[in-house]
């Protein structure tokens, strides 16, 4: 088991103890009753009843992890009910160690894609204002992407993030309509930019790439029409 498994397992644990006690008493009638539990068996129908994916005329892309986001809301609406149960002394004791290792790996984790990221603001920091870049890192390892967005804010006042999909997707304020100089105008192209399949374009040019070296460390290389974009992976954390 993973310090992820793990952490879920206590608090999964801490949970079941405090329904357990909440169920004692109050009783059963009372609490599938309250508001907090009604609100939350609606909210966890949702999730399974409502597609996570809907495509919306209009739009070039379609409204993702719909079933993922209201999730959340499930969560809330189980710690609202579970907060009306009486609790013992171990309850907080175990509620506080799972919260300290949840928060401390956290603390790790964060710190570690902070140092990525800063080191990626240097690299593109070194090229001339107003450049394309794109980056071609990513880590398989991780539950979401966390490296996507590191290029775009990287870029702030000093490049452009080629590959940034907003502008294609037609979803934001922002939207390319037709070929544009700063970022790709399809949702396409970005996803293969962002996966690594992309073969570079006369137009693109010139176009840079935040990859790894065959050492592992950070470095810009500049693409030339015909090749492929490419991609490396690192274990980030």
């Amino acid at each position: 088991m993973t310090s992820t498994s793990y952490r879920f397992a206590g608090l999964l644990l801490i949970l079941v103890l405090l329904l357990v006690r909440l169920l004692r008493a109050s009783g059963a009638r009372s609490v599938v009753s309250s508001l907090p539990f009604q609100i939350g068996v609606l909210s966890a129908a949702g999730v399974f009843i409502v597609p996570t994916r809907l495509q919306i005329p209009g739009y070039n892309h379609a409204l993702v992890y719909i079933a993922e986001r209201m999730s959340l809301a499930v969560g809330i609406c189980l710690c609202a009910l579970l907060a009306a149960a009486p609790m013992r002394a171990y309850h907080r004791y175990a509620m506080g160690v799972v919260a300290l290792l949840f928060f401390g790996f956290l603390y790790r984790d964060e710190g570690a894609l902070n140092a990525f990221e800063d080191r990626m603001t240097r690299l593109v920091s070194q090229l001339p204002p107003g450049q394309r870049v794109v980056s071609a890192i990513d880590d398989p390892t991780l539950h979401i992407n966390a490296l996507t967005h590191m290029i775009d804010r990287a870029c702030l006042g000093r490049c452009y993030s080629y590959a940034n999909y907003e502008a294609s997707t037609a979803q934001f304020r922002i939207r390319a309509v037709t070929e544009s100089p700063i970022v790709v105008s399809t949702y396409e192209d970005s996803w293969r930019l962002q996966t690594g399949s992309y073969v570079v374009k006369q137009s693109d040019l010139p176009l840079y790439q935040v990859d790894l070296d065959q050492a592992g460390h950070m470095a810009i290389r500049s693409l030339t029409a015909g090749a492929q974009s490419g991609i490396t992976y690192w274990d980030v954390l």
